[in-house]
């Protein structure tokens, strides 16, 4: 885990940051928009073998990324996608964390194939 940490400080050696920003006088409801357009870029580039990771450290550094990318005041950073090809035969691509099985967060109500509550 320490090591996962570190390389997101160096954005996983990876050759190329999305900044994705909103003008900072949009509407609340946009960042439902920005999460389906960072969802798609991350889809979308699996489907031409790249690998992607959604950085929120874009938006936790925003002077910096701001002097780099040369953004405006104007834009809030919202969120970053790293994106390259990934190195499947680093240790770090294989790391798996303990989750709650989806039983223990999610209520499922309506109606099943076979009628009733599931």
């Amino acid at each position: 885990m320490q090591k996962w940490s570190l390389m997101s400080l160096s954005n996983y050696n990876a050759p190329a940051l999305i900044v994705i920003v909103a003008d900072k006088s949009a509407p609340g409801w946009f960042i439902v928009d920005i999460g389906i357009v960072t969802q798609t870029i991350a889809l979308a580039a699996q489907e031409y073998g790249l690998g992607t990771r959604i950085m929120g450290d874009a938006a936790t550094y925003p002077d910096e990324v701001r002097r780099i990318a040369n953004i405006p005041e104007s834009k809030q950073i919202i969120i970053g996608i790293v994106i390259g090809y990934p190195d499947w035969d680093d240790p770090l691509n294989s790391l798996q964390t303990g989750r709650e099985p989806v039983e223990e967060l999610v209520t499922w109500r309506g109606t099943a194939e076979e009628g009733g509550e599931r």
